[in-house]
This record gives C-alpha cells, structure tokens and sequence, in this order.
C-alpha cells in the first residue's frame, strides 16, 4: 500500500524521485531525455530499499494501531467436499475474512468469507472430515496482519488495559500456548510471523486471544511511501495545468488517484518542464497533492495558488530525514557504478561508507551527552563550581 503523505504545507525542500534521478542521469554523463531509463530508476529504487532497511532510523518511526474485533459465537456445520464451513443461523461477521474461527479442537484461519453465511479456511487449517450441524464455534481476531511496508515493532500495548505485560515470546511458544490454551483475555504475550494468508506479509499473534473488542498500540519501523512516480513518465507531466486556491484543473491531464500524497511541481511557465532546485528550469512551486477528483482535477495543500496553462511534473517524495539525505544521493550512485568498472566502484563504495557513518552520527534526536552543568542522567554525579563542562 501506499503510504499517504497529507500534509498542509508547501513542501518546501522536498526532494523527490525526479531528483534522484536526475542525480543519476548526472552521474552518467547522461542528459534529461534518458531520465526515465530503466537501470536508473532501479537503482533509484534499490538503494532506497537499502538504506531505509538496513539501519534503524529514527525518521521511520511510527506509531501504530490494531483493533481486534469481539468475538462472535454460535453453531455451524462444515463439508469437506466443498471445504466450506456454514453457520446454522444469523450471519458470520463482516470482518470474519482473517479471522480465527475455533472448533472443538480445531483451530482454522479464515481466507474468505463467501457470503454471510458461508466461510472458506486457508488450506493449511482445512478440517479433514465434516462437521456436524450444529457444532459449537468461536470466531476472534488473534492474528493480525501488518502494514506492506512493515519492517519491526517494539512492545504492543493493550490500549484498554494498560496494567496488562505483554511480553515477547518465541514463534514456537505462541504455537504452544495457543494449541493448548485456547483461553480468551488481555493479550500476555505476542510473536510475530509471517501472515499464514497474504503473501509476503507479517502478522502479530497475540495469546490469549481478545476477548472484548480492544485497541494494541505500539512503536513501530515502517518503509516510506513507496516510490513509483519519477516524474518523467507521460501520465506524470502530460498537457498543462492551471491552478486557482489549491485546486489544479488540468487540459489533456491523465490524474490517478494514486497521485494523492505525490509531490506536483509547477514550472514558471507553459514551456518548460519544472526541474529541481538544482535544474536548468527550477520549479516556481512545489506542493503536496491531498485529493483526487478527476483525471482532470486535483487539490493540494499549503498556499493557495493562481497560475494558468503551467508545465508541470508529478513525483513521489523521498521520506528519509534530511541527515540522511547525501547517505541516499551516495546509495544510488553506488548501485550504478557497479556498471562502470572496478575503480569507480571502489570510489563509489567509499564515498556511501562515509555518508552513511555520518548519517548515523547525526541521526540521534537527542545527544547522549550531558545537556547542561546540571544535567546528572548520564554521569551520576553533581557539577562541581569552577568544573570544566567539557
């Protein structure tokens, strides 16, 4: 999924694919006509993959919520046959999709629900023989999927209690506990493995399963906004637009809504395609596209605007914290020197090691060392008068 970046600014100093590209297209010896290349905006994309997920940025933080569902009982019958369980009366829940439903001893993840009667489990957990009508079941939510751009949480807590330890336990506990003690509470202990149901995804498991509708919060790491729009493809910078308050009205326009949380950049004139603030033909203004009407019609946010038959160009943000920044221009020039020979790979190699050490450096939001002649929390002790703070 794509990350959504709303905000009500007017993007000032934000660099974008375009950018990155461009450096690249540099670096080559190239020129903006072979921008859109495709060995250039892979390198793009996997030195962005790179740094955002080898080291523990601050900037990639997050706070996150998942909401467990109350869980629903009744009776049910299930055939093999057509590996279909079928409740006896009412309807299973809308959110019974990826869901656990527990029978007897069973224990089975929900891929589908057909209808609101009928229920299809994963394979892996398909019953072996038929269940009885009127057999007793539980359905509940003990398994969560996790965002696509998911890379590693710290501690959930239970929003609704939070007296309650939830604490961190081995995939092979979880399976345990979970088998063996089909109890339902506070969550006390939480894994995390891939999602047995969508493909490439992680998921929380939480023991014991909820058993009141309740809401886990927790810090977590996340990729950025995927990059997908470069700003040199024709969807990206096709026709003009105009611009009155901060609605774009565009002739011969192609909009997606999946522009929503892109970076626009409107050129100073009807001619010339908006560059970076580094370019031959700078962009007079940069915004954040906030919502999509029409193939013809965006809004964006920050200031308001008043301009007609403007070039423009359309690119996903770069989300990495500023210090990061050089680390990610050395990262892409890393990836494509590997094509121009052993020296300038060795260079290239050596200048992202440097960028990236001082990244690092600068990415603590908080210096660890005292912050006054007062400040005890590291060294223990009092600052003694007539002392060198240093």
């Amino acid at each position: 999924s794509r990350r959504l970046l709303i905000v009500a600014d007017n993007a000032l100093r934000i660099y974008t694919y375009q950018d990155a590209v461009d450096l690249l297209v540099d670096y080559l010896g190239g020129n903006a006509e072979a921008a859109a290349t495709r060995d250039v905006r892979k390198a793009v994309l996997e030195a962005y993959d790179e740094l955002c997920g080898e080291k523990r940025w601050s900037h990639l933080s997050r706070s996150h919520y998942l909401q467990t569902e109350l869980p629903e009982t009744g009776t049910l019958a299930y055939d093999a046959g057509t590996n279909l369980f079928t409740i006896d009366a009412d309807t299973f829940p809308t959110w019974a999709a990826g869901a656990t439903l527990s029978v007897g001893d069973l224990r089975c993840r929900i891929t589908t629900r057909n209808s609101s009667t009928t229920l299809t489990p994963h394979e892996s957990t398909t019953p072996a023989d038929d269940i009885a009508t009127g057999t007793t079941f539980t359905i509940y939510t003990d398994v969560i999927t996790l965002p696509e751009n998911f890379i590693s949480l710290v501690k959930p807590l239970d929003e609704s209690n939070s007296s309650a330890n939830c604490h961190y336990v081995t995939p092979d506990e979880w399976a345990y506990y979970s088998r063996y003690d089909q109890s339902q509470g506070s969550p006390v202990a939480w894994t995390i493995m891939a999602d047995p149901i969508y493909l490439g995804r992680q998921a929380v498991h939480l023991w014991p399963a909820p058993d009141t509708k309740r809401t886990i919060g927790f810090l977590g790491r996340f990729y950025p906004r995927r990059l997908k729009y470069s700003g040199y493809r024709t969807a990206e910078r096709v026709g003009t637009v105009s611009l009155s308050g901060n609605t774009i009205t565009g002739s011969s326009t192609t909009f997606t809504s999946d522009m929503v949380g892109a970076i626009i950049r409107i050129s100073e004139n009807g001619t010339d395609y908006p560059d970076g603030e580094g370019g031959n033909s700078p962009y007079e203004y940069q915004r954040i596209i906030t919502a999509y009407s029409s193939t013809t019609s965006l809004t964006f946010g920050g200031d308001a605007i008043t301009a007609s038959g403007r070039r423009y160009c359309i690119s996903d943000p770069i989300d990495l914290d500023r210090p990061v920044i050089d680390a990610f221009w050395r990262g892409c020039e890393r990836k494509v020197a590997h094509k121009k020979g052993t020296a300038e790979q060795d260079r290239a190699e050596g200048t992202y090691a440097s960028a990236l050490a001082k990244a690092l450096a600068l990415d603590s939001k908080f210096p660890s060392a005292k912050m006054s002649c007062w400040d005890t929390r590291n060294t223990g002790a009092q600052w003694v008068q007539g002392e060198d703070e240093d």
